[in-house]
């Protein structure tokens, strides 16, 4: 695959089970932020090709924020990986239009299936 991937979350021990999750599934991990803040500023240097966004993240701004801002400086795929499913907060979440909304917990089955379809997506897209 070789996909460029960027985390977004502010809780340690999911990011190194996705870490390991992408690395065994043969993704490249571009780099992971806690806050948006660090999120906008690693996917503008590095232009990942897809972002696995929690919604409430450390810092001032969230995670459905953080997704509008890094789609006005990078051309990638956003996932939500939230704990968050109610009505409301997938309202909310919607309004970044992302290419997919994964409620947690999801399983590594469902991560890297909504990865591989928002990347080949992409691809077909040019």
């Amino acid at each position: 695959m070789g996909c460029q991937v960027l985390i977004v979350e502010d809780d340690w021990l999911q990011v190194e089970n996705l870490e390991a999750l992408l690395e065994l599934e043969g993704y490249s991990l571009c780099g992971n932020a806690s806050t948006g803040e660090q999120a906008v500023a690693l996917a503008q240097s590095k232009q990942p090709q897809a972002v696995l966004m929690d919604v409430a993240l450390d810092g001032r701004i969230d995670g459905v924020e953080t997704a509008k801002r890094i789609r006005q400086v990078c051309r990638c795929a956003v996932i939500f990986l939230t704990g968050r499913g109610d009505r409301a907060a997938v309202a909310r979440m919607r309004e970044a239009e992302p290419d997919e909304i994964l409620v947690k917990p999801t399983s590594a089955a469902e991560i890297m299936a909504a990865l591989k379809r928002v990347v080949t997506a992409a691809e077909s897209r040019g």
